[in-house]
């Protein structure tokens, strides 16, 4: 039976159907075909050296440049250039200190170069920016050197006492109605008792305050100081302000406090430099009022210090050597990486310029040589040769290179003359790695590492300053800069790392001062006040360890608060923060931050060179810990646990005096670190809790009779006694566990199994989980590696 025309026709458009799909899927197969990468196979790949191979090898496209990204490939240097030329792809510079190239590469470019046998790792070459506040403060006439005050030490149980030179303007006016009847000085909540200012819980009004009017003359500096203690029982829901009102009542909170911050009295100042211009009255509220009788505040010697001189740190001073010139650092040569160095105050640097042609002085010279002292110039951004490629347009470079090396007075009035730098002898090598606006790739670092490496026994680089640092991304060991740093030290220049500006929570301290050898600094500050040292403390911003390895950092602190140096005109920084120019004298202007701190040791580190020629890193790094003063309370225990404070606080006449060898860096070996045979990890561990204890050489927790809890500030106003220094890491092998109790918090682990995948970072809280073994060869791709100058914090 033949079929019917109606089933034929269906069965002939079912067939047509069919027919349609597969020719769309064969015309997709053969796009994806053509657009497909080819796999290159072990035999595709070309011996380096050899001229043919037995297949052509395919080759990746050229970057366009708008589809480029800038990569550091690791590797053997001859083979991949022999592999990156022949695939036309353009090399932006040579990194031989960590065997490496600079490229940029498209996305297929890179995902075809990370399958090549000659590429070790691919790391991302991050933008790097400074980040800044801001201020502002008109220009001021200088002045007679002068300073008075008024202060209120609630010696009387009155609100109209004054015990300084000044008078305030009104009597102290509170408002704390108990039982509708305002307290006065003798009763109520806000009162003086045992002759301080006494503020306790419960109140009836929302929000009780305390004021008192005052007046400065606008020429002046002005610094606001008053001794802090809350009672035991207060807690971190009771809150005080600190305030200042202007003359229409608008209300400028300079500071807040919560009573669980402070079982220990703390003297607590605040620069109000410009902020007397516009405000005439100073208070202190307390938020909603305290719940319970138990909750108290005490504030005594209120003190408005009125001065002419400006309130800058001079270093040398603050770090205990005020000796003569027998001791400069001539002969040391100090290099500096950073935003370069500006010469346009010769005086602040050398007594002459270079000879030119004709014998007249070029102060635009790259290499300046005055009376056996050099200051040379190199910069690895801009264009080579010329002056704006070295000279400094930021300002960063020019403040941290005075502090080190500064050789004339800065503008003191009212102490006589005060050197500007802790070595004003020495050589200073600066090279310039980031740019005017603070912005630098990890190319450009590593770069400049590489030329201090190679110029090293030409200007006599015994010292290295990297006053920057970038959140740590791997493992110590396997960061790009970190690996350039450790040849450095390896070569024998003492490389000294600013611990950050991320602090005080624990686990903040930056790359490269991350790494184990080099000596990393944190920040103190003299509290505004020039001579008495009984208030001195670690600033609020320095950065604190332990490292993600365990190790103890920073090693030491310094001075780094408010510290007066070379200000460059119309430079980012002058722009930006005219308020910490100096009224005097706008050559110099006073800046913040462990960047300072780091110059400072950098300064002591040439000392102690110059005396002793033979000191090697380890010698230096052993004999600054071990002259350190650790700071202490009353009953000896530790002000700062040595996540914070390392070894103590920087005693640079004791670092002279002292005779110890190698007892720094011990346990660690980094030749074999560099050759990637063992790797270490610190004495610190955590427990479950997130407390962190140091465990000894025999096995033994030391932790002082309390495990230390990072997540506080620790006490403040300590005494700074002589300390010994804490022993360095074991050793950690390919493929062993890492065990004795190791657990870090949380029982986190990385990425769940040790490989980088692409796009992952390194979370806030990563840390390691017990029993975790590390995988060797695991590959690391687009990992971010952000790297910064320290950030210009408060001047505190």
């Amino acid at each position: 039976m033949k079929p019917s025309v109606s089933s034929t026709f269906k069965s002939f458009s079912i067939v047509k159907i069919f027919f349609v799909f597969l020719c769309i899927g064969a015309f997709i197969l053969l796009v994806l075909k053509q657009n497909a990468e080819p796999v290159v196979t072990q035999a595709e790949v070309p011996l380096a050296g050899n001229s043919t191979s037995p297949r052509t090898q395919p080759e990746p496209e050229p970057a366009r440049p708008w589809e480029g990204r800038s990569y550091l490939v690791q590797g053997d240097i001859q083979e991949l250039k022999a592999l990156l030329i022949k695939a036309n792809i353009e090399i932006k510079r040579e990194l031989p200190i960590i065997s490496a190239l600079n490229v940029v590469l498209n996305k297929e470019q890179k995902n075809w170069l990370q399958r090549q046998p000659q590429v070790k790792r691919i790391y991302i070459d991050q933008r790097l920016v400074l980040a800044s506040g801001s201020g502002g403060l008109e220009d001021i006439a200088p002045q007679a050197c002068q300073q008075s005050s008024m202060l209120d030490s609630f010696s009387a149980n009155s609100f109209s006492n004054n015990d300084g030179s000044l008078s305030f303007d009104s009597d102290w006016q509170e408002s704390d109605l108990n039982s509708a009847m305002l307290g006065g000085a003798l009763s109520g909540n806000i009162k003086i008792h045992n002759q301080v200012l006494e503020v306790r819980g419960p109140f009836n009004v929302g929000t009780p305050h305390i004021q008192r009017d005052f007046s400065v003359a606008n020429e002046t500096y002005l610094e606001l100081g008053f001794d802090l203690q809350a009672s035991v029982g207060a807690t971190a829901d009771d809150v005080m302000q600190v305030f200042l009102i202007n003359d229409t009542g608008d209300v400028n909170i300079l500071q807040s406090f919560t009573g669980d911050d402070l079982t220990e009295k703390r003297r607590i100042s605040i620069d109000l430099t410009g902020e007397h211009q516009k405000y005439k009255t100073l208070g202190f509220r307390f938020i909603q009022g305290f719940t319970s009788g138990e909750s108290a505040f005490f504030i005594d010697n209120v003190q408005l210090v009125v001065d002419t001189e400006h309130p800058g740190n001079y270093a040398k001073q603050h770090a205990g050597f005020t000796s003569g010139g027998e001791l400069d650092g001539t002969g040391v040569g100090i290099a500096f990486i950073d935003t370069g160095l500006y010469l346009g105050h010769l005086n602040t640097m050398a007594a002459t310029g270079a000879t030119g042609v004709g014998g007249q002085t070029d102060v635009n010279a790259a290499e300046i040589t005055s009376g056996g002292r050099q200051i040379i110039r190199h910069s690895v951004i801009g264009t080579a040769g010329s002056e704006a490629s070295y000279d400094d347009q930021h300002g960063h470079g020019s403040h941290v290179i005075g502090i080190a090396t500064g050789d004339v007075a800065g503008p003191n009035k009212c102490v006589g003359n005060l050197q500007l730098g802790v070595a004003p002898g020495a050589d200073v090598i600066s090279v310039r790695a980031f740019d005017a606006n603070g912005m630098a790739n990890y190319g450009d670092v590593i770069a400049a590492l590489d030329w201090v490496l190679t110029n090293r026994l030409k200007y006599n680089i015994r010292v290295l300053n990297l006053s920057f640092g970038g959140k740590v991304q791997s493992h110590y060991w396997d960061d790009p800069v970190n690996q350039a740093v450790m040849k450095l030290w390896q070569a024998g220049i003492t490389v000294v790392a600013s611990a950050g500006n991320s602090g005080p929570a624990p686990m903040t301290i930056t790359v490269p001062a991350n790494l184990p050898y080099v000596i990393s600094v944190g920040a103190v500050t003299n509290n505004y006040t020039k001579v008495f040292a009984g208030d001195d403390r670690i600033t609020r911003f320095s950065s604190a360890g332990p490292t993600y390895e365990g190790f103890i950092k920073p090693e030491l602190v310094a001075p780094g608060g408010h510290m007066l140096s070379n200000a460059v005109p119309n430079s980012y920084l002058s722009q930006l923060y005219p308020k910490f120019i100096d009224q005097d004298d706008d050559n110099f202007m006073v800046m913040s931050g462990t960047s300072q701190a780091a110059a400072v040791v950098s300064g002591a580190v040439a000392l102690l060179l110059q005396q002793e020629p033979g000191l090697q890193p380890d010698d230096i790094k052993c004999r600054l810990m071990h002259s350190a003063r650790l700071a202490t309370l009353d009953n000896e225990n530790l002000a700062y646990s040595p996540m914070r404070q390392g070894a103590g606080s920087l005693n640079l006449a004791a670092a002279l005096a002292d005779t110890s060898y190698a007892c720094a860096n011990q346990g660690l070996n980094i030749e074999a670190d560099l050759a990637g045979s063992a790797h270490f990890t610190g004495p610190v561990r955590a427990n479950e809790l997130g407390e962190f204890f140091i465990l000894r050489n025999n096995g033994n927790v030391w932790h002082q009779g309390s495990i230390w809890n990072e997540g506080t500030i620790w006490n403040e106003g300590s005494i700074w006694n002589e300390g010994s220094i804490w022993n360095e890491g074991s050793i950690w092998n390919e493929g062993s566990i890492w065990n004795e109790g190791s657990i870090w918090n949380e029982g986190s682990i990385w990425n769940e199994g040790s490989i980088w995948n692409e796009g992952s970072i390194w979370n806030e809280g990563f840390i390691w989980n017990q029993g975790f073994i590390w995988n060797e060869g695991s590959l690391w791709n687009e990992t971010v590696l952000p790297m910064t100058l320290q950030q210009i914090p408060d001047q505190e």
